[in-house]
């Protein structure tokens, strides 16, 4: 029987769900990323990971960072998971995981300073969660003797998206650690054919283990920036609900810069520890092909899908019929405003698109038809010239509150359940709403809708230009 370790003193995990998944768009979009999204299993990669910490005997309550534009989803799909976060911490703008990392290390630095943190990004895949406990118990005694351990994972094909590792010697006292000799940021198809040929290299995780202390040392030296703006930030971070924001003008002035070229890539306390946990990285198209679960011809399909001599591909349909014939190794993946066709070899190069999009200032960059907000959904259905309409579902107990600007007005049609509305956020002089009754909100009038019974609140919203 196989006799499987944990680590010996609960560790603190530190969720990133900061990114924006360019490479797996139109799915995965700004406004609602791949890590909030429900792209492999019934939960959002989000989700798994915070439930994949969720053993109080192994793990102490997580932290969280986000983007401030994510908030809200985060909180709601928290809420759905049970999981209660030691800290929810909302960054003002994305400066990379460095940063991120600093933070996190600071809201531990005064009560636990000498405990560890377990980094985890939010949009991996673990099919073998106790290997990677097992991982983390091998390299526990290294990231306490003040070393920074990341996980490494033997490639199983050639990955020009990831950053690899070279292993050194072993550690002495840390079985099955060793220490790093070089890192290579993602290589180009030659360069890594040729460290897979060499069967020397493991794919870099980007799961880290150290203590909270032992990183902001580090940071200090090889990151002086990094280190004076994140903990000016955090001097007085703003409440935000239950969260806190770290002050964003300092924040801001943080270098955009990874973990590993801020310090791991510097300093000589980096080691590895080699894990196969069923990883994978869920940052590109034909990377959810790979762990996706392969039909016969070795498809992979979400959605309402036909194929026809088709194989090694992936269709996804997310609002419509989709058909495929006499193809190989695409990526064919559908959602209400956007289609993309790609092959899974150049599934990578997706964040070109994405790019050109933003450059054209594309709202298909930023956000879908369906946006999830704290208080329920809103589809937009239609718009043109000086109008849009929307379908907007308000969750019980749950309200919104609008400032319509001076150019436009919003009308609310309600099609199911009951509500009310106040022409002020703060309810005062509220309206009964039953079903068909018609309430305005004016140009530059605050109003309120809340939702008071256990059934969703259903309207139509007209959004007009004056």
């Amino acid at each position: 029987m196989t006799q499987h370790a944990t680590p010996s003193t609960r560790l603190h995990p530190v969720i990133l769900s900061g990114g924006s998944g360019a490479r797996l768009w139109p799915v995965s979009r700004s406004g609602h990323p791949k890590q909030l999204q429900s792209l492999v299993g019934d939960r959002s990669l989000f989700q798994a990971t915070v439930l994949r910490c969720r053993d109080s005997r192994i793990f102490a309550p997580p932290i969280i960072l986000c983007n401030a534009a994510h908030h809200a989803a985060v909180v709601r799909q928290l809420e759905e998971t049970g999981v209660s976060p030691a800290r929810l911490v909302i960054e003002p703008v994305g400066r990379n995981t460095a940063p991120a990392v600093t933070v996190a290390a600071l809201c531990l630095a005064d009560r636990a300073p000498d405990d560890l943190m377990l980094v985890l990004p939010s949009d991996h895949v673990i099919g073998r969660p106790q290997a990677l406990l097992d991982g983390i118990a091998v390299g526990e005694a290294a990231a306490r003797s003040g070393r920074l351990v990341t996980f490494g994972i033997e490639p199983d094909r050639i990955e020009t998206g990831f950053g690899h590792i070279l292993p050194g010697t072993g550690i002495e006292g840390s079985p099955g650690c060793s220490d790093v000799l070089r890192f290579l940021e993602k290589p180009d198809r030659a360069t890594a054919e040729g460290l897979v040929a060499s069967g020397a290299w493991l794919w870099n995780s980007g799961m880290f283990l150290f203590r909270a202390g032992a990183w902001l040392e580090a940071v200090d030296r090889f990151a002086p920036a990094v280190s004076r703006w994140c903990r000016e930030a955090m001097r007085s971070p703003l409440p935000a609900g239950s969260a806190i924001e770290p002050d964003g003008d300092p924040f801001g002035r943080s270098p955009a810069i990874s973990v590993d070229s801020a310090v791991l890539e510097k300093t000589d306390q980096a080691a590895v520890v080699p894990i196969d946990p069923g990883w994978r990285d869920a940052g590109s198209w034909s990377a959810l092909w790979q762990a996706g679960c392969r039909d016969p011809d070795g498809n992979v399909t979400a959605g309402d899908v036909i194929l026809h001599e088709v194989r090694n591909s992936l269709v996804h349909a997310d609002s419509r019929l989709v058909a495929v014939a006499g193809a190989q190794g695409l990526a064919v993946v559908e959602t209400a405003d956007a289609v993309l066709v790609t092959s899974l070899e150049q599934a990578q190069s997706v964040r070109t698109i994405v790019g050109e999009l933003v450059r054209t200032r594309r709202t298909e960059a930023a956000t879908h038809r369906l946006t999830h907000h704290r208080w329920g959904t809103r589809l937009l259905l239609d718009q043109g010239p000086g109008y849009r309409v929307a379908r907007l579902v308000v969750d019980p107990g749950a309200g919104l509150a609008c400032r319509p600007d001076g150019r436009c007005s919003l009308t609310w049609h309600v099609l199911s359940g009951t509500g009310q509305f106040s022409p002020n956020p703060e309810g005062h002089q509220t309206t009964r709403l039953a079903r068909g009754a018609t309430v305005q909100a004016a140009a530059g009038i605050s109003a309120g809708l809340r939702n008071p019974s256990p059934d969703p609140l259903v309207l139509i919203e007209t959004e007009l230009d004056e």
